[in-house]
């Protein structure tokens, strides 16, 4: 019988759970993210734990903000904010009582299932944007995922969209998440952003709605502005988009318009870039509780 891990997958809205084998996902769900404090957060971990300790002893999980691989340990832990300077993996062991925990950063986890499964397989250097509370980001350099010096390449949010702004008023989450989406929609269309979330917006636009098309096509113009300054260092051959929208076939479908218009035109020319390939991601959602295991597997237990 195939071993069975607890993935977990932590989002700035949702906090994602399912049952795993190395295989495949035997059943999965998801409750809100616990805002409040750190204790509400390990207290809702360990009623999920509860609930399949009798099937496994091991929990694997994706987070946002840079985390220690080798140790669990949370410099920073993105929306959650109390989460910060903690080692969460310590923590989760006491709370639940077993030994077999494992941490890593969610771009950096979706970038591990894509490269172990995914459309990174046979890639040798690719880029993943996980598109949600914020954009998450996972690099591989030479058929590997690159962590940089201090376990923060790829934090993506944080690269600036408008020099002209000051930092941290021009970070590029700012202008390309999930919530910004959904907003811009609702300030265009005159509603309230609070009855409104991605997958009404994306209902409406496969409907046809004429202001939900302008307002993805800003969208993913911005979307590939920053696309194209990745691939200005980078030199990527392949950018997998993720996050829940990445679903969207419209979504994949612009982004790859606005490339093209961009190498279509006579300044072209001058772009000593090589232009790269948009798809999604192929296990979507899944992505980071998929790389987690990854992470367990083959890097944490060997």
């Amino acid at each position: 019988m195939a071993e069975k891990y607890l993935g977990i997958d932590v989002g700035g809205t949702e906090l994602k759970y399912a049952l795993m084998t190395e295989d495949e996902i035997l059943e999965k769900d998801y409750i809100p993210t616990p805002k409040d404090s750190l204790d509400a957060f390990v207290e809702q971990i360990a009623q999920i734990y509860e609930k399949y300790k009798d099937q496994t002893k091991v929990i694997v999980m994706s987070a946002p903000g840079r985390i220690n691989a080798d140790t669990g340990f949370m410099f920073t832990s993105g929306l959650l904010g109390y989460a910060n300077e903690t080692n969460m993996a310590d923590i989760i062991r006491e709370r639940c009582g077993i030994t077999e925990v494992a941490i890593e950063n969610d771009g950096k986890c979706a970038g591990l299932a894509e490269l172990w499964k995914g459309n990174l397989k046979d890639v040798r250097n690719g880029v993943i944007i996980g598109i949600g509370s914020g954009l998450a980001g996972g690099i591989v350099l030479g058929g590997k995922l690159y962590r940089g010096s201090n376990y923060s390449a790829g934090e993506f949010s944080l690269m600036s969209a408008d020099f002209s702004r000051g930092y941290m008023n021009s970070l590029w989450a700012f202008s390309s998440n999930t919530r910004v989406l959904v907003e811009s929609y609702a300030a265009a269309a005159g509603e309230d952003s609070a009855e409104l979330d991605g997958r009404i917006f994306f209902d409406r636009l496969n409907s046809g709605d004429k202001t939900a098309e302008t307002v993805l096509d800003d969208f993913c113009t911005k979307m590939v502005t920053g696309i194209m300054t990745l691939q200005a260092v980078l030199d990527a051959d392949r950018f997998c988009i993720g996050g829940g929208i990445s679903q969207q076939p419209v979504l994949i479908e612009k982004l790859n318009q606005k490339l093209d218009e961009i190498y279509a035109g006579d300044a072209a020319k001058y772009i000593p870039v090589q232009k790269p390939e948009i798809t999604a991601c192929r296990f979507h959602n899944d992505a980071n509780m998929i790389g987690a295991l990854y992470h367990y597997l083959y890097e944490v237990r060997k």
